[in-house]
């Protein structure tokens, strides 16, 4: 999953790519509606899919990359059916209305 870029001189260099990095970032704005929130969100979503994955990867003889992933993609799914903010469930529940 890691994109490999060569440079003139035929020595490539390996850059992390892709979804590692969005799914802390797209799960936490099922979280908060503010900058700050969403900063406190995404933090929270990377570390505990980074120490769950790890945990994951010890106990089940497993690589730590995939279960990081795996992981964060679960926070993901479930940021986005069950998120307070713009969530599945959220949107579906019935809303209160102005009364005069």
């Amino acid at each position: 999953d890691q994109v490999v870029r060569r440079r003139r001189d035929g020595v490539g260099h390996r850059r992390p790519g892709g979804p590692r990095v969005g799914f802390g970032i797209t799960a936490a704005r099922f979280w908060s509606a503010d900058i700050g929130g969403l900063i406190i969100a995404a933090v929270a979503v990377a570390i505990l899919s980074s120490l769950i994955g790890l945990l994951l990867s010890y106990h089940y003889s497993l690589p730590s990359g995939p279960a990081i992933i795996l992981v964060a993609g679960i926070a993901y799914g479930l940021s986005l059916v069950f998120g307070p903010t713009g969530g599945l469930v959220m949107q579906a529940l019935p809303r209160r209305h102005l009364e005069i």
